[in-house]
């Protein structure tokens, strides 16, 4: 039996903006030879590929824009995004469409540093500082004060997304399955430049978390997504 690749994206079409249809297509297009099937969260339905899906070589790609050791996934590239969900609910929703705990394949986080932790850093926020006055007048510009403060750990842990969501797959039941996260930015669109084969594959940047600033920066030249992946 073929490989059975099934790309989930937990946003219904057509409800938000949403980056993952026009770039899971392009895989489809990129790599037919694939047999990528896309498969979106629909309240109202069953997927029968999800359901059917036999065998330790069917692969699930996880999709959703990422952040270094959060649970949270975008549909778009953009900080709070109001259609942001934790991976939990992607989890859920893929179970109420079909995905059964007997699924034996592989389950890829496909998100940008699904495998990497956070890292404590903190943010600048701004305050005014006091006026001078006389009684309840105040005279003089306003200055603010800059202060640095600790951003909060989600859920009290800097765990890579991947680690949290097959946490709470195996929560769920699914033991015989494998999962897996990514070592850095993962690219939307598959590409065929520097392969030596001619075809398009899916890359990755791989990059560290500088454990001193809470930076991520580049580890090292790009590669294949196959090569940049850790099991969790």
């Amino acid at each position: 039996m073929p490989t059975q690749r099934v790309i989930w994206i937990p946003w219904q079409s057509g409800t938000c903006d949403c980056d993952f249809f026009a770039r899971s297509q392009q895989w489809q297009g990129a790599r037919p030879d694939k047999n990528y099937i896309i498969v979106s969260w629909n309240p109202n339905s069953v997927s029968y590929y999800l359901g059917n899906l036999i065998g330790l070589q069917c692969e699930i790609y996880m999709r959703g824009h990422g952040v270094a050791g959060d649970p949270t996934i975008n549909p778009t590239n953009t900080a709070n995004n109001p259609n942001r969900i934790l991976i939990y609910e992607s989890i859920d929703r893929i179970c109420q469409m079909g995905l059964k705990a007997t699924f034996q394949g592989k389950i890829k986080f496909y998100s940008c540093f699904s495998a990497l932790d956070g890292a404590d850093r903190t943010r600048t926020v701004y305050k005014p500082k006091p006026k001078w006055g006389v009684g309840q007048a105040r005279f003089g510009p306003t200055v603010l004060t800059e202060k640095q403060v600790p951003i909060p750990r989600p859920e009290g842990t800097w765990d890579p997304l991947a680690r949290r969501g097959a946490a709470y797959f195996r929560s769920l039941g699914f033991n015989f399955c494998t999962f897996w996260g990514y070592r850095g930015v993962c690219s939307g669109e598959m590409q065929n430049e520097g392969e030596n084969d001619g075809l398009a594959h899916r890359h990755v940047q791989p990059m560290v978390v500088n454990p001193a600033t809470g930076i991520l920066q580049a580890a090292g030249a790009e590669g294949r997504a196959s090569t940049l992946r850790s099991q969790f």
